[in-house]
């Protein structure tokens, strides 16, 4: 009753209302963990107040909390505790997530219902009495937690019905609130038919929203799962327009992404027919978000005239979808077999149209093509800063996840497109196992190596995992089913390309040790090293190439030390010591080249000595 009568004046008050919030999010666990129905009931009533006045005052905590740490809709609301930047509607929001969360069948009453109904509509407010425009009077993240909360209480409704009529009771208004936000802002001649910043972000926010409805339910259990399909149907006409007119822009981009991966998690087994047909939706509105970011970038006519900068397109958010369709579909899809199931053929389709996508894009990136190198495998510059940097890795990622699953048709389409951005048909290509240095696979290959000198952590450890997969298809092709003359001659394509580039490979990657690199490029560039000493080639070549990798200025570990590493790492070509241990190795290489020791110190320093004794070479 004090609590009750303390709320009571939190209503009025909005230093009490903050406080209030913050002292649910506190005390949650211990809610939670009650066996009293009636406290739980008080709880979940307190928290909602605290949430309702918490909306009421939002407008004077926006200055105070306009940098306030909140939490990322990946992290589990379960386990988030608060700081002293917590906004009271993220403390009340995350506190009534964790209530209902601890037992949600207890919640599933019609009182309990309309009452959180009552809350969730909080949200959405109309402008004024005349008005039919609502605004959001809640942040994205705090809906996002409390919609986790009433998801789980959806789901425990005892029968479908009340799942149904939970689920349209509480998906209405934001699917209203996207259908309103694409009249005003989609809309030929409407008012507001070009939207500004702030209405793109409000845009992605109810996005975003949406997708978290479609994530819980794929994810819970799979009678569940036509709720998420449910929504889906309903508000994809929607999406769809805003992907045509806003793909571009990094809001709607990254919510769109959410909704797609999130679609990607369907659990329900389809037909062959309907499979594709699902699937080949969430790839039409891939491409055609792709086929406005190429549409976005201008390229110069002359040097008078600049380029439209990159470096703010939202490329990588469609990317991360790429890689999860990819592993989704992508085994099984690579032409090799005369025989395939149903669905393979389209999949393959899918993923080939997708790649051309991805290429077009990063061709009209660049204000003109690439100039063809002289030498493939020892490149001196690179043209991954024309690209948007924060696509690079996305790129890479997307790459390796093609290597892993569909190894041949990724070489087929990459070697099908030229330098100057041609395309050849893929039907006419030759499969000899010569590789021809005019194609973007090549050039790719050449961007990943290049990538290793490069200070850049995620650009290095993806264009590490594309350079990795390679080299697993050569090692494990012994072992595969599908060896037939187009596989064969395409693992061997793969092996002469990683052959071109291990000496180089090995020196890039002990100079960075040595020079430049940070504590967090060790371990992703020493995996590599240990894929590229255990691929298979005569143990003599590999040693002479890590010989000559040891033999740089940078690298002052002296006669003793490189006997050492030769040492280690011909013990991991036999198996004998594995990639931990010579993880461990280029640590502790890394950090003895850290002092300030002139050349020629590291390797007579009680370091080194301490080093030889570890590596068994004294």
């Amino acid at each position: 009753s004090l609590l009750f009568c303390v709320c009571a004046c939190a209503c009025a008050c909005a230093c009490m209302c903050e406080c209030l919030c913050i002292f649910f999010l506190q005390y949650a666990p211990w809610f939670s963990s009650t066996s009293s129905q009636d406290m739980l009931d008080s709880a979940a009533e307190l928290a909602m107040v605290s949430f309702k006045t918490s909306a009421q005052y939002r407008h004077q905590y926006q200055q105070q909390y306009a940098t306030h740490t909140i939490v990322p809709p990946h992290q589990s609301f379960m386990t988030t505790t608060t700081t002293t930047t917590t906004t009271p509607s993220s403390a009340s929001s995350i506190a009534l997530c964790n209530i209902l969360s601890a037992s949600p069948s207890h919640f599933t009453t019609s009182q309990a219902l309309a009452a959180l109904s009552s809350g969730w509509g909080v949200c959405y407010r109309k402008q004024d009495a005349a008005s039919s425009q609502l605004y959001v009077t809640i942040s994205r993240w705090d809906r996002m937690a409390l919609c986790c909360g009433i998801c789980r209480v959806i789901s425990a409704c005892p029968t479908p019905k009340a799942v149904a009529d939970a689920v349209e009771m509480f998906s209405l208004p934001t699917l209203q609130a996207i259908e309103r936000l694409r009249h005003v802002y989609c809309t030929e001649g409407s008012e507001h038919s070009h939207a500004d910043d702030n209405d793109l972000r409000q845009v992605g926010d109810e996005i975003m929203v949406l997708s978290v409805m479609i994530r819980y339910f794929f994810q819970s259990q799979e009678k569940h799962s036509w709720v998420s399909i449910h929504l889906l149907k309903t508000a994809w006409p929607h999406l769809t327009q805003f992907a045509e007119k806003y793909g571009p822009f990094e809001p709607v981009a990254d919510a769109l992404r959410e909704v797609l991966m999130q679609s990607l998690l369907l659990p329900i087994e389809l037909s062959d027919v309907d499979r594709v047909a699902y699937f080949k939706e969430l790839v039409i509105m891939a491409l055609l978000i792709l086929s406005c970011l190429a549409a976005t970038v201008t390229i110069a006519p002359s040097p008078t005239t600049t380029t439209t900068s990159n470096t703010n397109l939202p490329i990588r958010p469609m990317l991360e979808f790429v890689v999860m369709f990819i592993r989704t579909v992508g085994g099984g899809i690579d032409p090799v077999l005369p025989s395939e199931t149903a669905p393979m053929g389209e999949f393959r389709d899918m993923v080939t149209e997708v790649l051309q996508a991805i290429l077009d894009l990063l061709a009209v990136e660049r204000a003109s093509p690439p100039s063809p190198p002289s030498e493939v495998f020892v490149p001196s510059s690179s043209d991954l800063l024309a690209v948007s940097p924060d696509a690079v890795p996305a790129v890479f990622a997307v790459f390796a996840a093609c290597v892993d699953t569909c190894p041949v048709l990724f070489l087929q389409v990459l070697e099908a497109y030229s330098l100057d951005g041609k395309m050849k048909n893929l039907e006419t290509l030759n499969a000899v196992a010569s590789v021809s240095t005019n194609n973007m696979f090549v050039y790719w290959v050449q961007q990943a190596l290049i990538s290793l000198s490069l200070k850049n952590v995620n650009i290095m450890r993806n264009a590490v995992l594309f350079l990795k997969a390679m080299i697993d298809i050569v090692k494990t092709s012994k072992d595969s089913q599908a060896s037939t003359q187009v596989f064969d001659s395409t693992v061997q394509k793969y092996n002469n390309i990683i052959t071109s580039i291990r000496k180089e490979a090995l020196s890039r990657i002990f100079r960075g040790t040595c020079e430049y690199y940070h504590r967090d490029m060790i371990v992703p560039t020493a995996s590599l090293l240990f894929a590229i000493v255990t691929a298979p080639a005569e143990k003599h070549v590999i040693d002479k190439d890590v010989s000559t990798a040891l033999f740089q200025d940078q690298v002052q570990l002296g006669e003793k030390g490189g006997m050492a590493v030769r040492r280690v790492v011909a013990q991991c070509g036999t198996g004998v010591m594995n990639q931990g241990y010579l993880a461990k190795m280029m640590v502790d290489i890394w950090r003895m080249h850290q002092s300030d020791d002139g050349y020629g110190e590291i390797a007579e320093g009680e370091a080194m000595a301490t080093f030889l004794k570890t590596y068994s070479l004294v």
